[in-house]
Formats: C-alpha cells, structure tokens, sequence
C-alpha cells in the first residue's frame, strides 16, 4: 500500500496520508485518474458497476486502486506494488470501524469537525504504506478521542484550544512564528 486518501462526495481530497516512496503528484493523479474513471460511469448511469480495484496505467507510476465508500465519502487505497487487495480491504475495515469508534458517525462534516483526530490516527494507523497500530485499544493510549467537554464547548461556542492554538501560545513559538512570516 502507498497510502490512503479520503475523497468528498464531489472527488475533492479532505485528508490523504504521507506518500513518502512517491513524488508529491502521485496521490493527486491517482484522484484524477478515479474521478475520470467515476464520472464515465456516472454519465452512463452505471455507478454500480464501479469495480472496488481499479487499475491506472496514466499515472507516474502504474498503480491497482481499492476503493470503499462509506458515510458518503471514498477511501482509496493506491498500490503500485504487488499487494494482495484482500490485505488492503482489511485494513479500509480496520480504519472505518476506528473511525467509527472515536467520531460514531462516518460523514465529512464529522471528518472535517475533527481532522486533527482523523489525521492522528491515520498517521498512527498507517507507517510508510504499512499498517502499524490497528488495536482500537492501544490507539485511545496514542491519540486521544474527542471528549465530551470538547463536544460541549463547541456547542456553547466557546472558544476550543487545539494542539497548535496551544504550540502557539508558547513564548518560545513567537520566535518560529515570526521567522515563518518572513
């Protein structure tokens, strides 16, 4: 596996993972290359013949695609080497049943309402296109799940201090922040 990329309900990406061994257009033509092949079948009306691997000749590197959709979002899954898709599919289950587990409900306004979540444990979940912390149980020991006070102070409309809102507010952050600007 290279990595995994989650697709909003127009094709657009919300999160992808690090894609280390490629150049940073490989996830972006493995998008394309899906849309191409998604908006043909949908301008014939045959959606559902959309097979869940996919083959791309057209991208820097020939790659098989896995694909699920779930919660009205696509996960895709690009190998550009010999994997057994089964193994993939395993591991598309494993991430959406912990997606599921930390946000209850798999939907963009819950991805994007908690990227930083999302992205921790896809990152934690997923080294180098090698599946590495899958336990539900050593993942809440990694990456926190949201909390209800987090819940609660959104609803309020307090204000929510996330990790980088709090690196921020560190006296020692000023400088980086100030040479960042320059």
């Amino acid at each position: 596996m290279d990595g995994l990329i989650i697709l909003d309900t127009t094709g657009r990406p919300i999160i992808q993972s690090n894609f280390r061994n490629h150049p940073p257009s490989y996830p972006l033509a493995v998008v394309d290359a899906f849309n191409d092949v998604l908006s043909k079948l949908e301008s014939e009306n045959k959606t559902e013949d959309l097979d869940p691997v996919l083959y791309f000749s057209s991208t820097p590197v020939p790659v098989v695609c896995c694909h699920v959709e779930k919660g009205g979002l696509r996960i895709l899954c690009p190998a550009s080497q010999d994997v057994d898709p089964l193994y993939i599919f395993a591991f598309l289950d494993r991430f959406i049943s912990v997606l599921r587990d930390y946000l209850q409900e798999l939907s963009l306004h819950t991805l994007k309402e908690h990227f930083d979540v999302v992205y921790q444990l896809l990152e934690e979940m997923l080294d180098d296109g090698r599946p590495l912390t899958t336990e539900p149980n050593s993942l809440r020991d990694i990456v926190l799940p949201p909390s209800l006070l987090d819940k609660i102070l959104s609803v309020a409309g307090a204000v929510h201090r996330n990790a980088n809102a709090v690196l921020l507010a560190h006296p020692l952050a000023e400088g980086w922040s100030s040479l960042q600007q320059e």
